[in-house]
């Protein structure tokens, strides 16, 4: 099952002898488990009926005394391993054995970040024990987090938290659910009695005024001053500005630059296909694109290589990759 519908479930199965959290996403694996144990032990219940161990360290006899002792004021007893690869990597049998005559007064939870269908082990674990934690790959993943976003300020802040702001939100922070759950508690703490946190919200709290450093960088491009736009950048980076934050900033206008130009292609008057985009900016929207000529054509292409360069281990270091960026934006 995938962990939001999970933890989203009105009317939850009931609890299940065994659970798996598997994946890598840290915030969902949170949130399941919370509502784990409010399934499994009822609202209100103490650490009396809980205990977790950790997989480098247990052994499955200590896990499997904890799971045979008899709950105390509450319904079952909760024993959760958490990273548990190596847990059952080292105790595989034991837990086939287990799975198969599972304790009737105590539930199982194991956290891994592996789960392979095709063991005996998967198979002998019931489909309702399976809790799928992490984010879809790639486009379908930002599709997925962008779409939260404003359900979790609503839901948890009762805020509004329009398309603009949440793109703007993830292009600073990335598609980490905790930090962005962070992010959105801020801001709804900044925004007060105010019904909706803004785009303008999000950029003065989160991107602490990145998009007018941002366009301070374009105008250097624009007249040519390519060293100046990188000692801008390295001033930046210096002064503690995260790149994959200071990545999304630019991404956040280089994208719409490049739908104006798109606009501008379909015979859109230039000034009209910037305003049209939501770059309020004209004059130096301007300048940056009639600077870019033809190769605003090739906006989308450079953003998504430093954007893919920026997320993989083992290339290139992300200072380096936005150094790049910008001596293409100034050739």
């Amino acid at each position: 099952m995938d962990a939001l519908a999970f933890i989203e479930a009105k009317r939850p199965a009931p609890p299940q002898p065994v659970y798996v959290l598997a994946g890598d996403e840290r915030f969902l694996k949170l949130q399941a488990l919370g509502r784990l144990q409010e399934i499994v032990l009822g609202q209100g219940a103490d650490d009396f009926a809980r205990s977790a161990y950790s997989g480098e360290q247990v052994d499955f006899a200590t896990v499997n005394d904890e799971l045979a002792t008899l709950p105390f004021l509450a319904p079952r007893r909760l024993v959760i391993v958490q990273e548990a690869d190596p847990f059952i990597t080292r105790f595989r049998d034991n837990l086939e054995d287990y799975f198969e005559r599972p304790s009737p007064s105590g539930t199982l939870v194991l956290d891994v970040k592996s789960w392979k269908s095709n063991t005996r082990l998967a198979k002998l674990l019931p489909d309702a024990g399976l809790i799928e934690c992490s984010l879809p790959e790639r486009d379908a993943g930002l599709r997925w987090v962008r779409n939260w976003l404003p359900r979790r300020a609503g839901e948890v802040h009762g805020k509004k938290l329009g398309k603009e702001a949440a793109d703007l939100l993830v292009e600073l922070k990335g598609t980490d659910l905790g930090v962005l759950d962070q992010e959105l508690a801020k801001l709804a703490t900044f925004v007060g009695s105010e019904a909706e946190i803004t785009r303008q919200v999000v950029d003065r709290l989160v991107g602490h005024s990145r998009e007018e450093d941002v366009w301070q960088m374009f105008d250097a491009i624009a007249s040519g001053q390519k060293a100046r736009a990188l000692t801008m950048l390295h001033h930046l980076i210096d002064q503690g500005q995260e790149p994959i934050g200071l990545l999304g900033a630019l991404g956040w206008q280089l994208r719409r630059l490049a739908q104006a130009y798109r606009l501008r292609q379909a015979g859109v008057p230039l000034p009209s296909a910037v305003q049209r985009v939501g770059l309020f900016r004209v004059e130096q929207a301007n300048r940056l694109l009639t600077h870019l000529g033809p190769r605003a054509a090739r906006l989308y292409d450079w953003l998504l290589d430093a954007d893919l360069r920026m997320k993989s281990s083992g290339d290139l270091p992300p200072r380096t990759i936005l150094e790049r960026l910008v001596v293409r934006l100034a050739d």
